[in-house]
């Protein structure tokens, strides 16, 4: 019985929670809800362009010239589904809502939530900036030739693959590092 006592204590705090973050009594469905939401898309989100890197890329990398453009026009053309668009359109407004509903909640969250907030933002600036011309600019190209096809690659990717690949693991290898440091200090300040 204490420990339907404390869940039922744990679950009257979180709806009161809501009702005090200043958005209104209504909305305390949304604080219970917005950060399994947001934590369940930016999973969804990081995990996308995780496994994207980790087997997309690399396995682009090893095929010739021809085979690189087409995969990448059908990639793009396929890639554009409803779900697609949930994980990547709501995970930043997820996200945002979340940090609103839990901005009075331990530290370590508020700066887990506004830092997976901010990174969101800048993937989606960066792919609407950098890929999303990209990716129009390599649908254009109906008639293929072993230069046009090589040229294209190299305008895409701006440096050989190999280079590239090892831009994309430095940063990876670089925010593995941060978020270890980060989960050591708000978890285990001792430790870092």
């Amino acid at each position: 019985n204490r420990s339907i006592e404390m869940t039922t204590q744990t679950n009257t705090e979180t709806v009161q929670h809501g009702a005090d973050s200043g958005i209104g009594e209504d909305s305390t469905w949304i604080a219970r809800y917005s950060l399994p939401v947001a934590t369940l898309l930016a999973g969804l989100f990081a995990g996308f362009f995780v496994a994207y890197e980790i087997s997309v890329t690399r396995g682009l990398a090893e095929v010739d010239d021809m085979t690189y453009i087409q995969t990448f026009q059908w990639i793009n053309a396929t890639v554009q589904t409803p779900t697609f668009a949930v994980i990547f359109f709501g995970t930043v407004p997820a996200l945002a809502i979340a940090l609103a509903f839990n901005r009075r909640s331990a530290k370590s969250t508020v700066v887990l939530l506004a830092s997976a907030l901010v990174m969101a933002i800048a993937t989606v600036a960066i792919t609407f900036a950098g890929n999303v011309p990209l990716n129009l600019e390599l649908a254009e190209f109906e008639t293929l030739t072993p230069e046009i096809a090589a040229a294209a690659r190299l305008d895409a990717l701006g440096a050989p693959p190999d280079a590239t690949l090892r831009r994309l693991d430095d940063a990876t290898a670089s925010c593995i590092v941060f978020a270890r440091k980060l989960v050591s200090k708000s978890y285990a300040p001792g430790l870092s």
